[in-house]
């Protein structure tokens, strides 16, 4: 272009290149966002399933109140034991006319393995658990637990509950009866929500009691 082009001309030029330039830039962004977007849609889908965990155990029939006054907020220091040892969705349901409880969660800590490696799932599960086992905060509150509890005929006879045990070392025995898997039907979760709690759950205490920690149940059994 010549030097004696019109001002106009000039700005127009200038701003068609910018606009140009503009697109561009867009139309590489949208790239990249879909690209992204595949790649992990596709990692979501290849992601393997965490492992399920369920157990059952009886609950005494006159500790439903002390029960749920513990577990309509669960201590914040078991809650983050629990996070830091991988476990997620965890949840009990109870059946009133046996006065059974059921719990279940998933345990993540095998799902960012590149290559199925049993050996190292269940290393990793056992450390996690372990890890659970001697937590100080999470032994008081097995403390408070237990006497409500009555564990089914796999539980060896005049074995200590867990609280009880040393910590120093693995604990013994199954307290909560471990649950066989028959059935799932798939859609697994591959994400978990970042919330401690459930702002949707709905408290079964009938005298809306909580504890924590610091202000454990006052009753003794």
């Amino acid at each position: 272009m010549s030097s004696s082009s019109p001002p106009s001309t000039l700005l127009l030029v200038a701003g068609t290149a910018i606009t140009a330039s503009l697109a561009t830039l867009a139309l590489q962004r949208l790239y990249q966002e879909r690209t992204s977007s595949s790649s992990s849609s596709t990692n979501k889908k290849n992601r393997r399933a965490p492992k399920r965990c369920a157990g059952a155990i009886k609950l005494q029939k006159d500790q439903f109140d002390r029960y749920t006054q513990l577990h309509d907020h669960v201590w914040e220091e078991v809650l983050d034991r629990m996070y830091d040892s991988n476990i997620r969705n965890f949840t009990i349901y109870y059946h009133e006319e046996t006065s059974t409880m059921f719990h279940h969660f998933d345990w993540i800590g095998g799902m960012d393995l590149a290559v199925e490696d049993a050996a190292e799932i269940e290393r990793r599960f056992q450390d996690d658990m372990n890890a659970v086992a001697a937590d100080e905060a999470t032994r008081e509150w097995w403390g408070y637990c237990e006497p409500c509890q009555e564990p089914f005929r796999q539980w060896p006879a005049g074995l200590k509950p867990h609280s009880q045990q040393p910590k120093s070392v693995p604990p013994k025995g199954d307290w909560w009866a471990p649950l066989v898997c028959l059935n799932h039907c798939g859609y697994w979760p591959v994400e978990y929500s970042d919330q401690k709690r459930d702002p949707h759950f709905v408290p079964q205490n009938p005298e809306k009691e909580t504890s924590s920690r610091s202000n454990p149940p006052e009753d003794s059994i």
